[in-house]
């Protein structure tokens, strides 16, 4: 290692270890010696910005974007730095602010601004929160004393080091003391979620996790926020981005659901990205541009710490594609949800079961001549159509007593009207969103305990136990005839379904989710 890079690692090192007095001398020593260095810009301007000292950031900045241009994460830390701004109150620019007497004066103001706690403010804090550990109701209590908390923030903070300390956790102790670097606390953290760090998680920062997307009824999404909250995160979700950079100043970490919706999720990550907070891209499976990305997406997946997908054919795709930091989290269910109530009871007749949530009008006008054949055959077979009137007209032919259509008001629907069917149609045309789908139709047939007939996609394929893969029409129609006639194979394969399902219960999945964010967060 050379004589710079020893230099630039003992700098960071004293900056983890909270001597940023130290860190700052060794980096202003280095641009001395060395003006064309980026990484010291880069530290320095951050220090002014944490210091609210956004002009001279700036201008810190801009010294270092003159070194590349092209730097994204440069020109975001400027944009941060301008909306941070106030013209009432903020420190006047100085004309060379990497120069020794101006990085002396940024020492003096970090120290100035670092949050000073006294002994009787520790007492006031440790009774607040045993007040708050000992109510019948913590959060109405909570919201009555949101004052209180907010003007004990620091010895809150305080606390938390001290436990983080004593716990050994100092990747956390850093985190917390950065935090008193501020004159503004009640602008850096959210005092409820600090105070709820101190009661549940002793040692440990509760974290706050805002997930954005378009939306906010996608089952993934919610099963992923119940998982997160269960392992005693914080997570808040929204579909507008009018007030984006409070959202984003206000969380740890950031989740950015569809990316590809619109250039305001793409500023989400760049803005998420250049304020350093982790930032976790969830891709949906009915992407249809995975291998070939828009602008606004291809950014994105640049920019995220990591890529979340449903399915390992997506995340096949991707790694091939260049990327290395995909994961695949599988869809999971919540046994207490109640849309997976008690399902119909079981009448004489056999409901076959197309819905829309699982493909289109084409994929089930795929299989159209199967059907009805099957149907012509066996006079108590009869078709339920859900979600889409265009697939129910497919089937005119049949009297109108041998088909049923369902209307579906949203994707929670699918769950639920699932128990009206006796065998699932998984039809699929073989395109890249089908090839590249999540196993979440079977996994919900193995809840329903429904035996189910499918297009034989590699998401499926570890399902084989609990359904029949077709490669033909011919395959359809010798499954779906075999399904009419054998009622011990319908409850066997039921049965497999069932335990393959019960292993994606969220109370056993949960644990993926929280070991994605410690990985990014450095948990120790």
């Amino acid at each position: 290692m050379s004589n710079l890079a020893v230099r630039k690692a003992t700098a960071r090192a004293h900056s983890q270890a909270d001597r940023l007095d130290e860190a700052i001398q060794i980096f202003g020593s280095i641009l001395q010696e060395y003006p064309d260095d980026f990484d010291a810009y880069l530290f320095i301007g951050d220090c002014y910005l944490a210091s609210n000292d956004p002009y001279n950031a700036i201008q810190v900045y801009k010294q270092a974007l003159g070194l590349k241009p092209d730097d994204i994460e440069v020109q975001l830390r400027i944009e941060l730095a301008e909306n941070e701004i106030d013209p009432m109150n903020s420190t006047s620019p100085v004309m060379q602010p990497t120069q020794p007497a101006a990085l002396e004066r940024l020492i003096q103001r970090l120290s100035r601004n670092a949050l000073q706690v006294s002994a009787k403010e520790i007492e006031e804090a440790q009774s607040l929160i045993q007040q708050l550990a000992n109510s019948q109701q913590p959060g109405d209590e909570v919201i009555d004393v949101l004052d209180e908390i907010d003007s004990l923030l620091p010895a809150l903070l305080e606390l938390n080091v001290r436990q983080a300390r004593a716990s050994g956790c100092y990747d956390v102790v850093n985190e917390l003391k950065s935090l008193m670097y501020s004159s503004k606390p009640s602008e850096v953290a959210q005092p409820v979620a600090k105070a709820a760090s101190v009661i549940n998680k002793p040692g440990r920062q509760a974290r706050r996790i805002f997930m954005m997307t378009p939306d906010t009824e996608n089952t993934y999404l919610q099963l992923a926020r119940r998982s997160l909250e269960q392992q005693g995160y914080f997570v808040h979700t929204a579909d507008e981005t009018q007030r984006l950079q409070a959202h984003l100043q206000s969380s740890d970490a950031v989740i950015v659901h569809r990316p590809e919706i619109g250039e305001e999720y793409g500023r989400a990550v760049a803005l998420a990205a250049g304020m350093g907070l982790p930032v976790v891209l969830c891709l949906d499976e009915d992407n249809a541009l995975l291998s070939y990305p828009d602008k606004t997406e291809l950014v994105a997946r640049q920019l995220a710490d990591h890529i979340v997908v449903p399915s390992e054919a997506m995340a096949d795709t991707l790694e091939e594609s260049g990327y290395q930091n995909v994961t695949c989290l599988l869809p999971a269910w919540d046994q207490d949800d109640l849309i997976w109530g008690k399902a119909r009871a079981k009448e004489p007749e056999i409901t076959l079961g197309w819905f829309n949530a699982t493909s289109t009008n084409k994929d089930i006008n795929s299989i159209r001549r199967v059907v009805i054949r099957i149907m012509r055959e066996f006079p108590e077979v009869r078709l339920l159509i859900a979600g889409d009137a265009e697939a129910y007209g497919c089937f005119d032919v049949l009297a109108d007593e041998r088909k049923v259509f369902l209307p579906t008001e949203d994707t929670s629907d699918f769950g639920r009207q699932l128990g009206q069917a006796d065998i699932l149609l998984l039809p699929h045309e073989d395109v890249e969103a089908a090839r590249n789908s999540s196993d979440k139709n079977v996994l919900y047939a193995g809840i329903r305990g429904l035996p189910w007939v499918a297009t034989a996609m590699p998401a499926y394929q570890d399902w084989d136990a609990a359904g029949l893969l077709a490669n033909s029409q011919d395959d359809w129609h010798t499954y779906l005839r075999q399904l009419v006639l054998e009622p011990e194979l319908r409850q066997s394969l039921a049965e497999q379904g069932r335990n393959k399902a019960e292993a994606r219960e969220i109370s056993k999945r949960g644990a993926e989710w929280q070991g994605l964010f410690e990985t990014l967060f450095g948990i120790c």
